[in-house]
């Protein structure tokens, strides 16, 4: 290995490097993790909303308060990956667009463990995405930049970024990460499994086995989402297996850069790859543009995308820094657009109308109108702000009130649901006592049928005399059989001493492949002979 080519294993993330290595152990030290487990009877299912690899989804309710919730369902894994996830979800906890983890139960006769998470109203992303305007691709990816950078701030990788883990409440511009379940501490030059991430939104880093990846991994995976949203092609890149999605990458960003980058950190490629990559230049991102995109497409979404595609994760931008790029600056008008629009529509139910703000985006409002359309509204809007915030107020006010009273209700539910398990288990003795019986009965039946059976068949003969008499004959028969067999093999005998003589090997008999000598017999003449 080269210096360089030392210096640029070397290489640490600009931000967020040694985080874990300022914190106690406690923190990043997941496998001396004591789960306390809650209550699995304060949860109910109601129905499947999804599964994955690790897991089963389902939306559920919280019984004390009816609250909707999410409950994820582990599949058999490693405890350490188990407690892994739970670990890097109680760090987490609180941050900006981060998926709340409400508790961690599980069942008292399997042992399976549940996640319990806040619940969010999403809309599919195949549904939604293809309805997504400029300033709300804009507006979306921002949020999902804001939980990245709070993740990488607290020394945690996610490494499976993607739209299904991207939660949008669309009506109320609600976002949320989820599925924590490959997420990991990041340790200076510690070497990860490169076995993360779903295929589409794997980073070069991944297919070529460089194993001291970083927090810019995340950055390569959302560059494949800002790349799908934009230019409306999902996934961007589609390789069939993992060698052929390299092959897809290379053919946009070209093979030259490819094997600058694999000497870069003294990387060999697989021989895999000798029949299928060939050779390709760079493909420039206009390419991409067409009149289905065009709208979504500007200079600043295409500099950020070159900026966070890249095959060098060393050189890739990072959440902290990609927030300030210019592509997010219309935000901070439409946010105040947004703002009003929501409070205007705080009655009413559904998205809020792109409309409201189409005169913006469009850049039809100068300066002067601008101010006199903000004026105009802002003071609408901060009254029904204030409402809403006394609303809010008195709101909790009551909630306080009414926990109280849920406290001793749900006391005296618990009591009811333990008296009623106890009556089920006495219903399943009793169930399992029936079915034996029930068993018993059916060989009882049987033999009776088998009984009639017979005695049918006996009362066709004439009478139970003649059967006896029919018995009496064939034990007679059978009886004079034995006999002359008998008188039989007595004779035998006499005739074999006669000729042969007695000997003890007679007695033994010969043994199964035992060649015939003297040894067993001795004859006191030949048999064959003239006498």
């Amino acid at each position: 290995m080269t210096e360089s080519t030392a210096n640029a294993a070397q290489a640490l993330p600009r931000y967020y490097a040694d985080v874990n290595e300022k914190r106690p152990k406690e923190y990043w030290d997941y496998e001396a993790l004591t789960v306390n487990w809650g209550n699995q009877d304060n949860y109910e299912v109601i129905r499947k909303i999804g599964r994955g690899k690790y897991s089963e989804v389902f939306e559920g309710i919280r019984v004390p308060t009816g609250e909707k919730c999410v409950i994820k369902i582990l599949k058999p894994v490693k405890k350490k990956k188990i407690k892994r996830e739970i670990k890097i979800l109680q760090n987490l906890c609180g941050g900006t667009n981060v998926v709340e983890l409400y508790d961690v139960v599980r069942d008292p006769n399997s042992k399976t463990p549940s996640l319990v998470f806040e619940y969010v109203d999403n809309t599919d992303f195949k549904t939604l995405y293809p309805t997504l305007t400029d300033m709300d691709i804009r507006y979306y990816m921002r949020e999902i930049l804001k939980a990245l950078d709070f993740c990488h701030s607290q020394g945690i990788m996610h490494r499976d970024v993607k739209p299904h883990n991207i939660m949008i409440d669309h009506a109320h511009r609600k976002l949320r990460l989820i599925d924590w379940g490959l997420a990991e501490f990041y340790h200076p030059h510690r070497e990860y499994n490169v076995r993360v991430a779903s295929r589409y939104y794997k980073g070069p880093e991944l297919l070529v086995d460089l194993q001291t990846y970083d927090y810019s991994l995340d950055m390569w995976s959302l560059g494949c989402m800002l790349a799908g949203m934009t230019f409306r092609r999902e996934p961007f890149f589609h390789g069939h297996d993992n060698y052929d999605q390299l092959v897809k990458i290379a053919r946009v960003l070209g093979t030259d850069e490819l094997f600058e980058y694999l000497d870069k950190y003294d990387l060999d490629l697989d021989p895999n790859f000798d029949d299928i990559l060939g050779r390709h230049p760079r493909k420039p991102w206009q390419k991409f543009v067409t009149a289905e995109n065009q709208h979504l497409v500007s200079n600043e979404s295409i500099d950020l995308l070159d900026k966070m595609l890249r095959y060098d994760h060393a050189t890739r931008i990072l959440p902290k820094e990609a927030m300030l790029h210019p592509y997010f600056k219309p935000l901070e008008n439409y946010h105040v657009l947004l703002f009003t629009s929501m409070a205007s529509h705080s009655g009413n139910d559904g998205p809020i109308p792109t409309s409201s703000v189409a005169g913006f985006e469009d850049g039809e409002l100068g300066a002067s109108e601008w101010g006199l359309f903000v004026g105009s509204v802002g003071i609408r809007a901060w009254i029904n702000l204030t409402e809403m915030s006394r609303t809010r107020e008195s709101t909790v006010k009551e909630s306080c009130e009414c926990a109280n009273i849920t406290g001793s209700l749900e006391g005296q539910l618990q009591q009811l649901r333990s008296e009623i398990r106890t009556d089920e288990a006495g219903l399943k003795d009793m169930r399992r006592h029936l079915a034996h019986l029930q068993k018993h009965r059916a060989k009882l039946q049987q033999e009776i049928d088998r009984c009639e059976s017979f005695v049918a068949s006996m009362s066709s003969e004439a009478s139970l005399g003649g059967v006896m008499k029919k018995f009496d004959s064939m034990e007679s028969f059978l009886e004079g059989e034995y006999h002359a067999a008998r008188d039989k093999h007595r004779k035998g005998i006499e005739l074999l001493k006669r000729e042969f003589g007695y000997h003890p090997a007679y007695r033994k008999g010969l043994r199964p492949g035992r060649e015939f000598s003297a040894t067993y017999f001795t004859p006191k003449r030949d048999p064959m002979s003239k006498a």
